[in-house]
């Protein structure tokens, strides 16, 4: 069963076949054996019987000289053409020879093509050799070629034809050795089965002498498992090149059509052609069309390859001395090439593809390629001599303390741009890219620290061990804001070791005592920045640096209550306000009076007297609060007595309304108990003094209607009955 990965990439490429002088073959995966190339005759089936018509009912083993591999460089005698297939492989078959007797070859390559390839398409080579006695058609010497599945005998289209000799056969020459011998070369030829897959196809070859027994024929056959990666070298005009380029077709086809890639453009036809050299690798397409009878159009690629190797880039060794690899990198397949490097000085060899260079001071290396087409290109590589750099480490002391700064020095000479990289495990670097470096270990123990100089071309190492010694840690936390006035706790860190010292610097304060201090409370009466710093010493004198921070005392914020209105009446909404700030934040309570509480400028719905108070807070958390007393007034009610005396001794001798002030009196009326109106007025301060038309009433119950509005502007309506006392 053929590998199911000959599939596909064996079919496309083979098409660029036989376009140029210069071929060049990539080994892929074959079905086993079909190419011959075991050198067995293993996975063919061979049969033998007569012609004409070609009859081989009988299987037999392969039968020296009529089913024959072929190796070497041997020419057939006839047509002068190798016996191997030209850039196949090591092996071709022969089918038949030039003896008579009616005798036929056949040989056949059951093929399973792979399931689930969308293209698949069979390589073949063949070349014939014919005797044209000039018998009928029928009797004929004789070569068939034919492809069909297996299971159905289902012929493959474009896939079965017949070479019967005769002079006239399109594609044969007349051979050398005799005016009745004619002879095909080896010819390419293709048998597509993309719409095969999964099944079994039947690869079937044939050969036979005519059928009076006294002329003979035989052919060649290869198969074909490469890829075919065929183009042309074209060299650049100036590089060896002329400015044109051919392209050359696989012989045995009757009409070739020349096109570009994209099969719009037609620039040829004829096996052959010229054309100009591209400015740039250039792929190109041939439409070839067999002679009548004999397969189907195909389409065959080629590129043509610009001849434009590469060198390395422009590099550097570090110091006299040093040394580094030219390479060259050629872009085609146009072996053999030959190398010239100049100057010789400091090359390893003048005339190698990736010579050494050592050269004593900057150098421009040039160096010339020729290919096997006679392009030649000629490009530059430079090679400076960078300054070498060095390391030589010195500490200013064999130990250094835990969280304090340890200094390192690289003592060496070195060039100005020379990159210093400091590492050590656990350790914080400070100083990278400087020859001194300050580091910080975080914990005790024995450390390693590593230099690494280079600049960028040289490089050089060294390394060197110090101890850290255990150490307090001075350290406190709390709060970064305080309000004036307020205090705040400060924690410091305890160390294990009761002999630590603790040195305390704290603006506006004198701290007794080096010992420690849990909390320690802190509080100022200025604003302003104020900066804290602890100091600790270990036992064993280490001091690491001190840890210090900044605490910002703040002032309170203003809170003062505006009262939009000091007289408000019951259910009324009062317009409150406070000192606005940036960052202010506010709290107005109680929290149902306000309809939102949060607000510099708030409104309160008051229905009953109370305390309302605000707290203003800043951003740091300083808080004030301001309150007032609110005592609403029932303002929409108004008191009419329910008797009055008018006997002019200037006490009740009038009849009138009582109110607030806040409302607008719209009439007031009072009538007698027949109904009859003895009295009406709008303005609010004036009143009955129980004359009617200039006579005093008499005594007894009167009714009295007043309508008014508010100071909401909302009209009220209000009636009743009082009396009159004589």
């Amino acid at each position: 069963m053929p590998n199911p990965s000959f599939s596909l990439v064996s079919l496309c490429l083979f098409l660029s076949l036989c376009f140029t002088t210069k071929q060049t073959y990539a080994q892929t995966n074959c079905a086993p054996n079909m190419d011959f190339e075991a050198g067995d005759y293993s996975r063919w089936k061979f049969y033998t019987g007569a012609c004409c018509p070609i009859a081989t009912p009988v299987p037999t083993p392969p039968i020296i000289n009529r089913h024959e591999l072929t190796n070497g460089t041997g020419l057939d005698p006839y047509g002068n053409f190798p016996i191997v297939a030209p850039g196949g492989g090591a092996y071709s078959l022969k089918l038949g020879n030039d003896n008579v007797g009616g005798e036929a070859e056949r040989a056949i390559y059951y093929l399973r093509v792979p399931g689930g390839v969308s293209q698949y398409i069979v390589v073949y080579r063949y070349a014939v050799v014919f005797q044209d006695p000039h018998h009928a058609l029928s009797e004929q010497p004789r070569f068939e070629v034919k492809a069909y599945d297996s299971a159905t005998n289902q012929q493959i289209p474009c896939n079965e034809f017949t070479y019967v000799a005769a002079s006239s056969l399109p594609g044969f020459q007349q051979s050398a050795l005799g005016a009745d011998v004619f002879y095909k070369p080896w010819t390419s030829s293709t048998i597509d089965l993309s719409d095969y897959a999964g099944k079994t196809i039947a690869l079937d070859f044939a050969s036979g002498d005519c059928s009076q027994l006294g002329h003979f024929g035989y052919g060649y056959l290869d198969m074909d498992c490469s890829l075919f990666k065929t183009y042309s070298v074209a060299c650049k005009i100036g590089s060896g090149g002329n400015g044109t380029v051919t392209l050359n077709g696989v012989p045995g086809y009757s009409q070739y059509k020349w096109m570009d890639a994209t099969l719009t453009t037609v620039i040829g036809s004829g096996q052959d052609i010229t054309i100009p050299t591209p400015a740039v690798t250039t792929k190109y397409a041939v439409i070839v069309t067999p002679y009548s009878g004999f397969g189907c159009d195909d389409t065959f690629y080629t590129k043509v390859e610009i001849f434009e190797p590469r060198v390395s880039a422009d590099t550097a060794i570090c110091g006299i001395g040093g040394a580094v690899q030219l390479n060259t990198y050629p872009n085609v397949d146009d072996a053999p090439y030959t190398y010239s490097w100049t100057p010789a000085a400091g090359l390893s060899c003048t005339t190698c593809p990736n010579p050494i260079a050592s050269p004593q001071a900057g150098t421009d290396y040039v160096v010339t390629v020729t290919g096997n087409s006679g392009c030649i290109k000629t490009d530059t590589v430079n090679v400076q001599v960078a300054d070498e750099v060095n390391a030589i480490l010195k500490t200013f002391s064999d130990s250094a303390c835990q969280y304090s700064p340890f200094v390192v020095q690289n003592i060496a000479n070195n060039p100005q741009q020379a990159y210093h990289e400091w590492k050590s495990a656990g350790g914080l670097v400070q100083g990278q890219g400087t020859a001194i470096a300050t580091i910080f270990w975080d914990k005790p123990g024995k450390k390693m620290i590593y230099l690494h100089v280079s600049n960028s071309v040289c490089n050089v190492y060294d390394s060197i061990g110090v101890y850290v010694k255990p150490s307090a840690r001075a350290y406190f936390s709390g709060n970064n804001h305080v309000c004036l006035g307020d205090t705040i706790e400060v924690h410091p860190f305890k160390n294990t070791d009761a002999k630590t010292e603790y040195y305390w610097n704290i603006d506006d304060w004198n701290i007794a005592g080096i010992g420690f201090k849990e909390p320690l409370r802190l509080g100022w009466n200025t604003v302003g920045r104020k900066h804290v710093s602890l100091t600790v010493k270990s036992p064993n004198g280490c001091v690491p640096p001190a840890y210090d921070t900044v605490i910002n005392v703040h002032e309170f914020p203003v809170a003062d209550i505006a009262i939009g209105d000091r007289y408000v009446c019951m259910d009324d909404t009062l317009h409150l306000g406070t000192i606005e700030g940036k960052d202010y934040m506010y709290e107005w309570r109680p929290i149902g009076t306000f309809i939102q509480n949060n607000l510099a400028k708030v409104e309160a719905i008051v229905n009953r007297e109370q305390y309302i108070s605000v707290k203003t807070t800043n951003r740091w958390g300083c808080a004030i609060s301001d309150s007032a007393y609110i005592s609403p007034k029932h303002c929409c009610d108004i008191f009419i007595p329910e008797a009055f005396t008018p006997n002019g001794d200037g006490k009740n001798d009038l009849m009138r309304i009582r109110s607030t002030g806040f409302q607008n009196i719209m009439t007031f009326m009072i009538m007698n108990r027949w109904g009859q109106k003895v009295f009406e007025t709008t303005d609010q301060g004036q009143g009955w003094d129980g004359y009617f038309h200039d006579k005093p009433q008499d005594a007894g119950m009167y009714t009295y209607y007043v309508k008014y509005k508010c100071s909401d502007k909302e009209e009220f309506e209000k009636t009743g009955n009082f009396i009159l006392i004589r």
